[in-house]
C-alpha cells in the first residue's frame, strides 16, 4: 500500500450498487442455512429431534458447530470414508465461513475524493 493509499480519507456508507447489496445480503442468509444444515447435522448423528437440536445448538457458531459435528462423526461413523467425505464438507464450510467473515466483518465505504471502496479486516 502506498503512503497516499495508506492515509486516504473513507467515510462509511453502503454500496449504491443494488446488485452487490443483493449479492452481500445472500451471502449472509446462505450463511445462516449453512449453520442450520449444521445443526441438522449434529440432529442426525445424536438421533435428537429438531427443536432439541437447534436449542442445544442456539449460542454455538460455525465453527464450534463443525467442532461438534467431527468428534460426533468419529464417534458414530469411525474413521472411514464416510467420515473423510464429512471432513472434507466441514473443511468446505469452513472456507465458506472464511470468506463471508470476510466480507461481513469489511469496512464498506467511500473514499472521499473518489467512489465506493472496501477494506477487508485482513489488509
Amino acid at each position: 500500500m502506498t503512503k497516499s493509499a495508506k492515509h486516504q480519507m473513507v467515510g462509511h456508507g453502503l454500496p449504491t450498487d443494488e446488485k452487490i447489496l443483493a449479492a452481500v445480503g445472500s451471502i449472509a442468509l446462505r450463511h445462516g442455512q449453512l449453520d442450520n444444515a449444521l445443526r441438522m447435522t449434529i440432529k442426525d448423528l445424536t438421533g435428537v429431534d429438531r427443536t432439541e437440536a437447534l436449542d442445544a445448538t442456539a449460542r454455538d457458531g460455525s465453527r464450534e458447530l463443525r467442532e461438534r459435528i467431527r468428534k460426533l462423526a468419529r464417534q458414530r461413523l469411525g474413521d472411514g470414508a464416510a467420515f473423510v467425505r464429512l471432513q472434507a464438507l466441514l473443511t468446505r464450510a469452513a472456507r465458506a465461513t472464511e470468506k463471508r467473515n470476510e466480507l461481513m466483518h469489511a469496512v464498506w465505504g467511500t473514499e472521499l475524493d473518489g467512489g465506493p471502496m472496501i477494506r477487508l479486516a485482513h489488509r
